[in-house]
């Protein structure tokens, strides 16, 4: 393992680098989900998952957030893919990876489907947990009056230690711009949707949505009795990953 500073649109972006034992030109970038960190215990595990399978695999804390530079009304789902760029001209500036897996959890994942959609290199994604779908109405009508949305978020591998984010309306905004669901028909690669049966954050029928939308080769994975935050349970961790693992390249 290797924490990396890498140069961004906004100072540098706070990332780390884990090495399969025996190196190849297999390349995963991992986005954490809105607010989220990434060291939290999902993200670091599927890192693992990834490097055993023979992928260099890359995390990183977004613009704005965590342990990366910017303010948070830096931000934004349109920043979130200039910093997907900056890490996957990183990369690709220190080794030739033919293939590159692309994928995240929650707006992880909406990312990295909306960044397939633009550009070709990406191979494979892997999005958990994610859909196209807007918040629920009265959600950004609060947002907009009050101009900001108050979010808490729990600090990596602490007990009852949080941090909290002001998000400005700005965001909401931007992501609507950015929601277009007939975009991605521009992906042409594999794509693989993870959901959990009952996440509430994400419903089922949301993904499917989603699925429907997307090209082929897809596949759509539901996992029986997980939730949007499954990342506090080790098992369903390991559930999770099991899946992926199996129908990768």
């Amino acid at each position: 393992m290797k924490d990396i500073k890498i140069k961004s649109t906004h100072g540098y972006l706070s990332a780390s680098v884990e090495y399969p034992t025996v190196k190849t030109d297999k390349l995963a970038i991992l986005c954490p989900g809105y607010l989220d960190s990434k060291d939290y215990s999902h993200i670091v595990s599927l890192s693992h998952t990834l490097s055993k399978k023979g992928y260099t695999v890359i995390r990183f804390d977004p613009t704005g957030t965590w342990d990366s530079d910017g303010d948070i009304s830096k931000y934004s789902v349109s920043q979130y893919l200039e910093d997907i760029k900056s890490v996957l001209e990183y990369m690709l500036g220190t080794s030739d990876y033919k293939t590159i897996l692309l994928g995240g959890h929650s707006l992880g994942g909406r990312v990295s489907l909306i960044y397939a959609s633009l550009n070709p290199r990406i191979s494979q994604v892997v999005s958990m947990m994610s859909a196209f779908a807007l918040l629920e109405e009265e959600v950004c009508k609060e947002w907009k009056e009050k101009g900001f949305r108050l979010s808490s978020r729990d600090i990596p591998n602490t007990l009852n230690e949080n941090r909290e984010y002001i998000v400005p309306y700005s965001f909401l905004e931007d992501m609507i711009k950015r929601t277009n669901i007939n975009d991605l028909v521009n992906i042409k690669v594999p794509v693989i949707l993870v959901v959990g049966e009952i996440d509430k954050s994400v419903p089922l029928d949301k993904v499917k949505d989603l699925y429907n939308h997307l090209n082929d080769p897809k596949s759509l994975i539901v996992i029986p009795g997980i939730s949007h935050d499954y990342r506090h349970s080790e098992k369903e961790i390991e559930m999770v990953n099991e899946k992926i693992i199996d129908i990768i390249h």
